[in-house]
């Protein structure tokens, strides 16, 4: 009974701990909206285009918000969908030619690595990691896939500056923010790296940052379609 107690606890204060995390990142944003407006209010001469600009691009962060806490609480909630047959290689072949990353693109992709998982999910999880490299990279972004049995493999590595050992696994918390080089940048709503976590568990598998000389190395394990 005391067990149940304690995990109750520790739900409610896991709940609590996401709703102040969602908050204060959604405050940032619509304290720049209200700056910017009350500066137009203000001063009739100002550049309307900037403001506007400014103003759009605090909108859009906030939509990205809104849609990631969405995606997060479906996947808390909801069961997953039902799976396919997703060979890796060509998950990866179609991300890079439908949404071709800024840096250039490197890839070792062994054929007939087969998964069973939602492949509009991997897809996500795919596009999430692939956006934390382009933040990140100095000039590239490397894709390996590969089969250690039990377990189907897919690497996104960059050549930034890292992760440190001490942050690896807090980076997959929601809203996570490094104080060092690794910093999120407005380009990111800070749930994409726990929202690809989620989709992994999810399907029985792992997501997590393995060791690499440069840069930023994510693995992910996938049980292997049998």
């Amino acid at each position: 009974e005391q067990q149940k107690v304690s995990m109750l606890h520790e739900t409610i204060e896991h709940q609590q701990r996401f709703v102040f995390d969602a908050a204060h990142d959604l405050r940032n944003p619509i304290t720049g909206l209200l700056t910017e407006l009350e500066e137009a209010l203000s001063d009739p001469d100002a550049d309307l285009r900037r403001t506007l600009r400014s103003v759009h691009r605090d909108a859009e962060r906030l939509n990205d918000i809104v849609g990631d806490l969405l995606a997060l609480a479906r996947l808390y909630t909801a069961a997953p969908p039902g799976a396919d047959l997703v060979d890796l290689a060509r998950l990866v072949v179609e991300e890079v030619a439908t949404h071709p990353p800024s840096a250039s693109v490197v890839t070792r992709l062994e054929e007939d690595v087969v998964v069973r998982a939602s492949r509009v999910r991997l897809a996500r999880l795919l596009s999430n990691l692939v956006a934390n490299a382009e933040r990140h990279t100095t000039s590239k972004i490397e894709f390996v896939v590969g089969a250690v049995p039990p377990y189907a493999v897919l690497e996104v590595i960059d050549d930034g500056p890292g992760i440190p050992p001490e942050e690896r696994e807090r980076i997959f918390h929601r809203l996570y923010r490094q104080d060092q080089a690794r910093t999120l940048d407005a380009g990111g709503s800070g749930f994409g790296l726990p929202i690809a976590r989620e989709i992994a568990h999810a399907y029985g598998g792992d997501l997590f940052v393995a060791d690499h000389p440069r840069g930023a190395r994510f693995v992910l394990r996938l049980p292997l379609a049998t």
